[in-house]
């Protein structure tokens, strides 16, 4: 759960120079004689404003807030965002506490951001530049060893292409998190093998379908598999360590063959529409699967394998009337699960 607590970041401007003890010098000072793991536990809850003026308060807070491993770049005021000097002035002060901090460890970067919304006849302004300069908090991220990354980066500009793949490459990086339109991932090198246990991709464009391939020969620790993509057709993923499972894929995309195997498997979450079933075909090879759920169009070739472990069952499809012999065979795959929940369409079809 996101901590609520965070204080927003009020206007960027009035953060610089703001400082002093701010208390009763005889007061007896308790935070700094805390370990360093409870002092940056407490640190984390605070907004970056707030933390620049703890740094300033004495030397030790300074040295546990520029160690501080989880950075939060999110809860940005509307001030800070709606203009171009204001958000020069912001990206300025988050690349100098970036700077500050040098190679100390990240163990958590967050970044929520949403560039600059502009009129379709509008002068470029010098926000046009904030691709670049996104693409070095993560490369800076990567450097210090990052090891829970969450990106949510919203681009209202078709041209400018973002692309994070680097991130791939760090070697600590357990768990990502990547939502980011009119964004590319390549393909990393098949060389490199990554420690990641958790990969969720939202309104990405996979370069190729060797994307999938790295997973499976790659990814040896992943566990968690959620995918929301673009601009791929099959998605082929055989992986042993995988445990849970889900896909978000509708009728514009450009999906038509789905191929999962992992005896680990226990979770599938499909949501799967498109407009013809023709040439969509689902395989699933996951002996141990106990939960799943699936929304969506039945395809023409439906091959769920043998499922003699499930527990949870729920299917919300919207079969036609010649898809009958496909809704008795795939209801038949599930006839061992205790739990099984149908929507009315299916019902009745029955």
């Amino acid at each position: 759960m996101e901590m609520k607590q965070r204080r927003k970041i009020g206007d960027i401007a009035s953060c610089e120079g703001v400082g002093g003890s701010g208390g009763n010098e005889s007061g007896i000072d308790r935070f700094s004689d805390l370990p360093d793991q409870v002092a940056h536990h407490i640190l984390s809850f605070l907004a970056l404003p707030d933390l620049s003026r703890v740094c300033c308060v004495s030397k030790r807070c300074g040295e546990l807030c520029i160690s501080a491993p989880s950075l939060n770049f999110d809860e940005f005021s509307s001030d800070s965002m709606s203009t171009c000097s204001g958000r020069l002035k912001l990206l300025t002060y988050l690349e100098r506490f970036l700077f500050r901090r040098g190679d100390n460890k990240i163990q958590s970067f967050r970044v929520r951001w949403e560039s600059h919304s502009m009129d379709v006849d509008a002068t470029p302004c010098i926000c046009d530049n904030e691709c670049y300069r996104l693409s070095t908090w993560i490369q800076n991220a990567v450097r210090c060893n990052v090891e829970v990354l969450d990106l949510k980066i919203t681009l209202y500009n078709t041209e400018l292409v973002f692309s994070p793949s680097c991130v791939f490459l760090c070697a600590p990086l357990k768990s990502l998190v990547v939502d980011m339109n009119y964004t590319v991932l390549r393909t990393p090198s098949s060389a490199f093998s990554s420690n990641l246990k958790y990969l969720q991709l939202t309104n990405v464009y996979i370069e190729d379908e060797e994307f999938f391939k790295w997973i499976s020969c790659s990814c040896k620790c992943i566990g968690d598999l959620h995918l929301s993509v673009l601009g791929i057709e099959n998605v082929t993923i055989f992986r042993s360590s995988l445990e849970r499972f889900s896909l978000i894929c509708g009728p514009r995309d450009d999906m038509c063959h789905l191929n999962i195997s992992s005896e680990k498997l226990v979770d599938i979450d499909l949501y799967w529409t498109f407009d013809s079933p023709s040439n969509k075909s689902l395989t699933i090879d996951a002996p141990n699967l106990k939960c799943f759920k699936w929304i969506g169009n039945l395809m023409k070739y439906p091959n769920l394998g043998k499922l003699e472990c499930l527990e949870t069952v729920a299917f919300y499809l919207k079969p036609e009337v010649e898809d009958l012999n496909k809704v008795h065979e795939v209801l038949w795959s599930l006839r061992r699960a205790p739990a099984l929940l149908l929507n009315e369409v299916v019902i009745k079809l029955c």
